[in-house]
């Protein structure tokens, strides 16, 4: 029988050692904000929850954008994030984490068990066992609680996904402040179909899976969602990313869409169910 827990932070305190820069980063960490990175092809999200507790989600590739935009937004005396996920062993998804952990204190990594052969993710490993960082693998029915704010992992294990790294990528759902948010890694079809037939996926923001390739976002599955904000997480690539069909299903969805490739970073300010939303650039 499988074992499931969840992960319960009771008090993270942040320290202001210079005056002024706690009166100029004044509101970062008091209300709840999504953050979705442009990395380029890649993934990389951060939620902020009231307190200042941080879940960073994917690292992007490996091309120092997800450290850049960290520093972009983290007060220059934080340099605490207390959990860093990983959807899948995917580089671009993890390949950033590497100029991540070098700038930052990490309080636990937490991935789904599935790791890589690759050079990089060795790399990775190796880093974090040196710098001692807990490990927590996290499956179908875990949840990261804090507060009023739970992210429940609704990933589908079955043997039929083992060896995909993209079906088998950590899926989950983010409820705090009002709303919810899906977070969808590069699963396809198949999961798509299984989390429809299997669980409450309605969420009010999603990720758009695999960087809006054909192959996801279907109609059934955003019409199971129904988002009211869409973010397509995409840099320059040769796969056509994201491709007509999808911006299409995404547009009869009635979501608002955010791009990073052409909005550059997308972050969402939740207030009392309400979305406020920012972006990097103006198209």
């Amino acid at each position: 029988m499988k074992k499931h827990f969840t992960i319960i932070i009771f008090i993270l305190v942040v320290l202001d050692l210079v005056a002024w820069g706690s009166i100029l980063f004044d509101e970062f960490g008091k209300q709840l904000e999504l953050y979705f990175f442009d990395v380029g092809q890649g993934d990389s999200e951060m939620i902020v929850m009231p307190g200042n507790v941080k879940l960073l989600m994917d690292g992007g590739p490996d091309n120092s954008k997800a450290v850049q935009q960290l520093d972009a937004v983290v007060p220059w005396h934080d340099r605490y994030i207390d959990m860093v996920m990983i959807s899948h062993a995917e580089l671009d998804h993890f390949g950033g984490l590497l100029d991540v952990l070098e700038r930052y204190e990490v309080g636990v990594f937490i991935y789904n068990g599935e790791g890589s052969d690759s050079e990089s993710f060795k790399e990775l490993a190796r880093v974090i066992k040196e710098q001692k960082i807990p490990v927590v693998i996290m499956e179908e029915g875990d949840s990261i609680s804090y507060s009023n704010n739970i992210l429940k992992i609704l990933s589908e294990n079955s043997d039929a996904n083992k060896g995909d790294k993209n079906e088998s990528a950590i899926v989950a759902k983010f409820e705090g402040g009002g709303i919810s948010t899906l977070f969808t890694g590069d699963i396809g079809k198949p999961t798509e179909q299984w989390l429809t037939q299997n669980k409450n996926i309605q969420a009010d923001i999603i990720k758009i899976p695999h960087h809006g390739s054909k192959f996801s976002s279907t109609q059934e599955f955003l019409k199971a969602v129904r988002p009211k904000v869409a973010v397509i997480e995409v840099g320059k690539n040769s796969y056509g990313h994201p491709t007509k069909d999808v911006l299409d299903r995404i547009k009869n969805a009635g979501a608002q869409l955010f791009r990073t490739d052409t909005d550059g970073m997308v972050r969402l300010v939740i207030e009392n169910g309400i979305i406020k939303q920012y972006k990097e650039r103006e198209k």
